[in-house]
């Protein structure tokens, strides 16, 4: 069984990337006070290059910081904390929250801040504490650069933007909102840095986005979502962090589409279900040569993600006709005489497998 956790908000945004990319780590014993509501009306101070800031800051109290930024500019800054244990919160033009800076672990020392704007925009950050001390204490945030971002800045936090969080919660179970979340993130740092070649890259990440967003929507709190669906999440998210190291940049866009295709399927059978994500999909193959119905093959297959790699087929279980659950998603589907998988053809097609009711798919038979 799933657990759904606060929404932390899809970081799809902006690319980041910082030396503390963490929510607040809290030593065990340590007194936690809520950090009160946060004021929208009240407008932040603007914060100019070279040019410090420094407040006292209590429990309870938010500080608003404001940067105008262009598309594409990077920006560092720094928060140094002198007996507060002060983090930053990211938002992006949108409200989106981005990214939580720093550890709440110490009340002294220098946390550096850099990230890349993907939209233009007002950003806002957000400076709060979550102890309780025995008195308030003092820091100072420094905008330190804003700079047009490098083509191997990008990139390198376009790989940040794919470093896997953590799925599963404290007893193990796995966090749907949080893969989701951090298939965006991926999503949108490969888009960005397939863009400047391949133009396309930043739409097909984009719409894939809203089809993210819309099932996170649809998780319930304690949904079943089978083994092999959350499998099929990771392969996503894996098959895009990989594709950022990769020369070839074409390769990595089949990638990124294979990716969106996945998504916009799982999207589109949570659609017509009527229930939460929708769960796997009973699916009937049946083998078929011009027509006729052809038994007793053995079916291979795997996802449409992995078509081109030599990746070894599953294989259903008993002979065709046969009926199986399937997670929700694209796959390429063959037949064979004995249990030993023939070579695909050049091309192979893709099945969505995305039906609300039982979904039959003929199979050409040898």
């Amino acid at each position: 069984m799933t657990k759904r956790k606060l929404p932390t908000g899809m970081a799809a945004r902006v690319v980041i990337a910082c030396s503390l990319l963490f929510a607040p780590v809290l030593a065990q014993g340590d007194l936690i006070a809520h950090p009160g509501p946060v004021v929208r009306g009240v407008e932040p101070d603007s914060l100019e290059e070279g040019k410090p800031l420094e407040r006292t800051l209590a429990v309870g109290e938010v500080h608003a910081y404001a940067l105008k930024l262009s598309a594409d500019r990077g920006v560092k800054l720094q928060l140094d904390k002198r007996g507060v244990a002060a983090v930053a919160t990211l938002f992006a033009p949108d409200g989106k929250k981005l990214a939580i800076f720093g550890s709440a672990a110490s009340s002294q020392g220098s946390e550096p801040i850099a990230f890349v704007a993907e939209a233009a925009g007002n950003y806002r950050i957000e400076v709060r504490t979550f102890f309780k001390p025995s008195a308030p204490g003092r820091y100072r945030i420094t905008l330190v650069s804003v700079h047009a971002a490098s083509v191997q800045e990008k990139l390198g936090e376009a790989k940040r933007g794919c470093q896997r969080s953590n799925w599963l919660d404290s007893d193990n179970n796995f966090l749907v909102d949080t893969a989701l979340e951090s298939i965006s993130r991926c999503l949108s740092a490969v888009g960005h840095a397939l863009g400047g070649r391949h133009p396309e890259a930043v739409r097909l990440a984009q719409d894939a986005d809203a089809e993210l967003g819309y099932l996170k929507s649809r998780w319930r709190w304690g949904e079943f979502v089978s083994p092999a669906y959350q499998q099929s999440l990771t392969e996503d998210f894996d098959a895009l962090a990989t594709s950022l190291d990769s020369p070839d940049a074409k390769g990595a866009l089949a990638t990124l589409q294979e990716v969106v295709r996945d998504i916009k399927v799982k999207a589109k059978h949570c659609r017509g279900s009527g229930r939460g994500l929708g769960g796997d999909v009973k699916v009937k193959v049946v083998t078929r040569r011009e027509g006729v119905e052809v038994p007793e093959r053995f079916v291979f297959y795997k996802r449409c993600l992995y078509k081109y790699s030599k990746m070894a087929p599953n294989r259903f279980g008993t002979l065709s006709p046969v009926s199986t659950l399937l997670p929700p998603s694209s796959y390429i589907m063959w037949a064979g005489k004995d249990d030993q998988p023939p070579a695909l053809q050049h091309d192979p097609a893709c099945f969505p497998v995305q039906g609300s009711e039982e979904q039959r798919i003929d199979v050409p038979s040898p």
